[in-house]
């Protein structure tokens, strides 16, 4: 029985008793030499993987569908009639001597997919207190803390500034360049060369004649016609002109008491959904998507440390010195945005006088934990890049 009252029903608690997985078949007792073309296959009882190599193919397994000595690392054990078990290759039961079992291997993964989740939401809940634990240790974190006052700090003081940050979510820092549109030149040309062919056909004269085409531009000029006009027509383009690294200050950093209380209560209350109830009442999927809640917590939790160090990133001198370089590159960015200078680990704005210390301390933050509980709940290895995306 879980903490929260979650019970395994009698078939459930068998299943995760059940040796389903075992390395070599001599684990469950002995093993038919044959199994002959036609015999009926009981039940799947168990997968094995034998870890050997090829230059250790004396532990292989010998397949009783094959009938060959040393011929599989990986199978499954059937029950035969008569109470007796034999060996099959993943393959040679169907391919080979046509036993049916192909049902019954359905079944058997079944089982084993069914016996992986409960023990998985059993040991999700033996590790739910050191998640709340880590939580809430997060929570209290003085460093994580003091970096969220000063996001906000620096949003409040620096409103133009983050507004700015904030539109270049990939720390792409672009400014609007003028450039000329050959394009768009090129479209009226074509646009008042095919004018004058329909001047010319309504005058019944030809363009090929000496002076035909001035008289018809001039006529054009004198209607006050655009598309004869030849200055330079001019386009606008967003173009990234520099970037700035730790974009999850801006990004991320704005609401972390918020998402750290929100971290916190969903952690307090996973594995809610199968409280009081028992194991027989949900079927697999449901089990799954129960388990889940708890992996999504500790992804999310390893996905804010990430952000918090990638935040503190921001705060180092030589990316402030850039943000401030872009930000003085032209008078108009500079009238909109404001100018600011960096010194002694003071930001501050010099038109309005407003400063901010960007010096805090670095908060201290372990993953291993986080780590070994999404293993313990996964069986997966997880980067800390790939928890963070």
């Amino acid at each position: 029985m879980l903490s929260n009252g979650f019970e395994l029903s009698p078939a459930d608690q068998a299943l995760i008793d059940a040796q389903l997985w075992v390395n070599h078949p001599s684990e469950l007792g002995e093993m038919v030499d044959r199994i002959e073309p036609g015999t009926a296959i009981v039940d799947v009882e168990a997968m094995y993987h034998v870890q050997a190599s090829d230059d250790e193919r004396d532990a292989w397994v010998r397949c009783g569908a094959c009938g060959k000595s040393h011929n599989h690392k990986r199978g499954f054990v059937v029950l035969l009639p008569e109470g007796k078990r034999g060996t099959i290759g993943h393959d040679c039961g169907e391919k080979k001597h046509a036993l049916e079992y192909r049902q019954q291997l359905a079944q058997f993964e079944a089982r084993l997919v069914r016996q992986r989740t409960l023990r998985r939401i059993l040991r999700a809940d033996e590790l739910r207190g050191s998640l709340v634990a880590q939580v809430n240790g997060l929570q209290r974190n003085g460093g994580v803390r003091t970096l969220g006052e000063l996001r906000h700090d620096f949003g409040k003081r620096f409103p133009k500034l983050c507004g700015e940050l904030l539109g270049a979510p990939t720390g792409q820092l672009l400014s609007k360049v003028k450039l000329r549109d050959a394009e768009a030149e090129r479209a009226r040309r074509t646009r008042l060369d095919r004018k004058l062919t329909d001047l010319a056909k309504l005058r019944e004269v030809s363009r090929d004649k000496a002076g035909v085409d001035e008289r018809l531009l001039a006529e054009l000029v004198a209607s006050n016609d655009r598309d004869t006009s030849k200055a330079p027509i001019w386009r606008y383009e967003m173009r990234p002109l520099d970037s700035y690294y730790g974009v999850p200050f801006i990004t991320k950093m704005g609401r972390l008491d918020d998402r750290l209380a929100s971290l916190r209560r969903r952690a307090n209350h996973c594995l809610d959904e199968f409280a009081g109830r028992q194991s027989a009442s949900f079927d697999d999927k449901q089990l799954h998507e129960g388990l889940q809640d708890f992996v999504r917590i500790v992804r999310e939790a390893l996905r804010l440390h990430q952000e918090i160090r990638d935040a503190l990133l921001f705060l180092d001198p030589a990316n402030i010195s850039r943000i401030i370089t872009f930000t003085s590159r032209t008078p108009k960015r500079r009238e909109v945005v404001g100018t600011y200078a960096y010194e002694d680990g003071v930001f501050r704005h010099l038109g309005r006088g407003t400063a901010l210390d960007l010096r805090i301390p670095i908060p201290s933050l372990s993953d291993a934990p986080l780590i070994e509980m999404y293993f313990g709940v996964t069986g997966e290895r997880v980067a800390l890049r790939a928890a963070a995306e």
